[in-house]
């Protein structure tokens, strides 16, 4: 039993999406050993593949931005703003502009001061964990208008 076991039983079930479950169907027709033993061990064998893989696509990443990181350099130092790539296509490079809140309380002042209050929305992460706790807690109407709950059941997994 979890912490959400009593909650998640009073309420419906998250619905997935009908061409991922598709998929899913799919692979489930290839399992033919249904004992909990040999699934188990599949789906271990799964996690650590989808490990290897994203090292391995940790990998590919590191030497994406390398390639970028150079390629811009060198665009730089030969005054262009792209090339042509052989084989068909162009690289090149764009500025852009990375924005993020370091001041909270300022920022909710000057969105007040500027009357945009229609900005502001609560955080996915904050609002799940609100209405978590509310629900846990059983207090009077924990879940608050134009939010939408639902239970899943979610599988632990720890490596020996």
């Amino acid at each position: 039993m979890g912490k959400y076991s009593e909650v998640a039983k009073t309420l419906p079930r998250v619905v997935p999406d009908a061409g991922w479950q598709a998929r899913v169907n799919a692979k489930k027709a290839e399992l033919t050993d249904r004992r909990p033993g040999a699934l188990a061990l599949r789906y271990k064998g799964r996690k650590i593949l989808k490990e290897s893989l994203e090292e391995a696509l940790t990998e590919v990443n590191a030497s994406i931005v390398a390639c970028e990181q150079l390629a811009w350099e060198a665009l730089e130092d030969q005054n262009l703003e792209s090339v042509k790539i052989e084989g068909g296509g162009f690289f090149g490079k764009t500025d852009d502009v990375s924005v993020k809140a370091v001041d909270p309380a300022k920022l909710l002042a000057w969105i007040r001061e500027k009357k945009m209050e229609g900005l502001l929305t609560l955080n996915a992460k904050r609002l799940e964990s609100l209405v978590k706790e509310r629900l846990v807690e059983k207090v009077p109407d924990p879940v608050p208008p134009g939010v939408d709950v639902a239970a899943y059941v979610k599988t632990t997994f720890r490596k020996s």
